[in-house]
């Protein structure tokens, strides 16, 4: 549909009135978080950012017909068009797509962005800070979170197989994330928005159901390395994934298709990599033991047959020998300590020494604890011991000794001591006491 060329009022009436009074008293949009529902920080003096916000929120309003709302991204008006498009994003409506592909390419300036530089502290500026943007710059920002890079042309070719399809899993994210308010540790005021966008997931096909779970986990892990149950306990995960079916997880991991929707390959391959590697002990069995090992997943194909860990692991360690490839020789060699015998366990423990042992960070070594942690092996006792007994002890860097005394008492039963006291000397006496060591 082509732009109007001329001031004249819409068929949008109501509608469009109200994008015209949000106008007439907006000085700036806070464009991203707007996009994530979350109100942004204040650092001006007089509120100037808070009372902008409140008057920009106003595009909430149910009265505003979606019909209306793009009828209006072709007004004459660039901070109509720009406002009706965050109005369609705020009514997560899919007709918000098309209509930012039309407008993606739209020069014409609008309001400026409000952005709160990063790094301020607490002092107060006599204005906000703005930056310039068009109507093209507004559309990109919900197409980008969709997707859409912006290197294909042919934005009817790209919208082809998203249009009307349930089975869109960056669609659901886009609502997960505006959810959580784009948190990754949800906070309790968000809990009544995500309830229901778990409760809309039930409403589809099983298998997309599933993927879309996997999809969002890796958020998950991303920000703490253990599952939180934020949108699904573990054992929600596990059963959704179960129900996809081993072959399909794997045909998953080989190609990145995704059995069962519309479209296989439409979305992102990586996302839900991590929570079917993660979890392969009980999504996998020997099966398909020896097809993840040459997909080179080496802890799956061990978790998925423990017979193979010493060839997995031993091929991981030749083929993750770069300098940044230790959180994954860590990963291999908690899967060796956790599922070999007693040997292995031995070779765990020299490779755990002779890693080096970084000062800043996240180290292997923390990696290392992490994982046992996760995999709580039956000979955790005998790990720990050789790990304190061990004549390089004295040397390991202070937060992964507190690591090594908190996973101790998890394993223990008796949860972590609080506060957790970074103190190596604290810390290593305290485990030389738990395994009688002088």
């Amino acid at each position: 549909m082509p732009l109007l060329l001329c001031g004249v009022r819409t068929q949008a009436g109501e509608t469009e009135d109200v994008l015209q009074s949000i106008k007439s008293r907006l000085p700036f949009i806070s464009t991203g978080e707007f996009y994530f529902r979350r109100e942004p920080r204040d650092y001006t003096r007089g509120y100037q950012v808070t009372a902008a916000w409140k008057i920009l929120t106003e595009l909430n309003a149910p009265q505003l017909v979606t019909a209306d709302l793009v009828q209006l991204t072709t007004h004459s008006d660039a901070d109509i068009r720009a406002l009706a498009l965050l109005a369609l994003l705020a009514k997560e409506t899919p007709e918000v797509v098309p209509a930012c592909l039309k407008l993606v390419k739209n020069d014409a300036a609008t309001l400026p962005r409000e952005a709160r530089p990063s790094g301020m502290t607490g002092e107060l500026m006599d204005h906000p800070f703005t930056h310039p943007q068009t109507v093209g710059d507004v559309a990109r920002t919900i197409l980008y979170r969709l997707g859409w890079l912006g290197n294909d042309p042919d934005t009817e070719a790209w919208l082809a197989p998203r249009k009307d399809n349930p089975d869109w899993l960056a669609w659901h994210k886009l609502r997960y994330e505006r959810a959580v308010k784009g948190f990754y540790h949800p906070e309790d005021s968000v809990r009544p928005a995500l309830r229901r966008f778990t409760d809309s997931l039930e409403a589809l096909p099983r298998a997309t159901r599933a993927w879309v779970l996997l999809y969002l986990a890796d958020d998950v892990f991303g920000s703490s390395g253990h599952w939180l149950d934020w949108f699904a306990t573990e054992a929600e995960m596990i059963a959704a994934a179960r129900e996809l079916g081993p072959e399909a997880l794997l045909e998953f991991l080989r190609s990145g298709k995704r059995a069962g929707l519309r479209v296989s390959q439409l979305d992102k391959p990586e996302n839900g990599r991590r929570f079917i590697i993660t979890y392969a002990a009980r999504l996998f069995s020997p099966v398909q033991a020896e097809e993840l090992l040459k997909l080179k997943l080496y802890t799956a194909a061990a978790d998925a047959d423990p017979a193979l860990v010493r060839g997995a692991v031993g091929a991981a360690m030749k083929d993750l020998d770069g300098e940044y490839e230790s959180w994954d020789r860590a990963h291999a060699m908690a899967a060796l300590a956790a599922l070999g015998d007693t040997s292995d366990r031995e070779r765990a423990v020299k490779w755990f020494y002779e890693e080096p042992n970084p000062s800043g960070g996240s180290t292997p070594q923390s990696i290392f604890i992490h994982d046992l942690e996760f995999r709580k092996p039956k000979e955790w006792r005998d790990i720990a011991r050789r790990l304190v007994e061990h004549p390089s002890f004295e040397r390991l860097r202070s937060l992964d000794v507190m690591y090594l005394s908190i996973l101790v008492d998890i394993m223990e039963g008796n949860g972590p001591p609080r506060p957790f006291r970074d103190d190596a000397a604290y810390n290593r006496q305290r485990l030389r006491e738990k395994f009688n060591i002088k």
